[in-house]
């Protein structure tokens, strides 16, 4: 199974390339992160990237839609830009988070319409719009809420076949981006800022496990029998 973050034999020698896929190499963890938070910032790191390359620019209205690991370090981090984040999920327990984190508008689709929301923030349409849900349906609703020449983040993963509607945002001409993984870069940034407390990561993490504890963990989340969010193994010792 592949996985986000993995032990590795790297070449400390080597050079950074923006514009590799697999730009992973070596990244000190810097004084005063605990192992636990830099376990989980290569997530973040893969929200940055997302941002990074649409270019969010100060006072943008963004919508992420999806308040798993990475919606959550999305919120957090188009803020720390100087743009006003709306969220939008169905579990209350992440949109309480997000609220709690700094979220300036939270929304549950489930229970509010989230176009009559987003006439009264911004009536041209958001700015940009980060999509983690992965989910083609959520996804066909989110396109009418982007403004013209707006900016689209896939920041999911859209397995074939899809049943998304590309061809409902030729009437708005919007810029897509299809960002995957991280980069060293991404994974230093996300570190510093959670070293510094201007990045959030302790409220994200709902368990920390033994590694014998992983088929119940797994199982746990297959079914999904109860509120999670970042899940932690611990691997040292008594």
């Amino acid at each position: 199974m592949s996985t986000h973050l993995a032990r590795a034999v790297v070449n400390v020698n080597y050079e950074y390339s923006p514009d590799a896929l697999d730009a992973h190499g070596c990244v000190p963890v810097p004084d005063g992160l605990s192992p636990r938070e830099a376990s989980l910032t290569g997530l973040c790191a893969v929200a940055l990237r997302g941002i990074e390359m649409a270019s969010i620019p100060v006072g943008a209205k963004v919508l992420v839609c999806g308040l798993g690991l990475i919606g959550q370090y999305a919120a957090q981090i188009v803020r720390l830009k100087g743009a006003q984040v709306c969220v939008a999920e169905i579990n209350e327990s992440r949109l309480e988070l997000a609220r709690d984190l700094g979220a300036d508008w939270v929304v549950n689709p489930a229970e509010q319409d989230l176009a009559e929301v987003q006439q009264g923030i911004t009536p041209p349409g958001f700015d940009i719009i980060i999509d983690t849900s992965s989910i083609p349906e959520v996804v066909n609703g989110l396109f009418p809420l982007l403004r013209h020449l707006g900016k689209f983040v896939f920041q999911g993963w859209y397995p074939p076949p899809s049943a998304m509607n590309i061809n409902a945002m030729h009437s708005v001409m919007p810029t897509c981006y299809f960002p995957c993984s991280h980069n060293d870069a991404c994974v230093a940034t996300a570190m510093r800022w959670a070293a510094e407390g201007r990045l959030n990561v302790e409220s994200l993490i709902t368990h920390v496990v033994k590694p014998e504890e992983a088929p119940a963990i797994y199982r746990m989340i297959e079914e999904d029998a109860e509120d999670f969010l970042g899940i932690v193994f611990e691997w040292r010792g008594e």
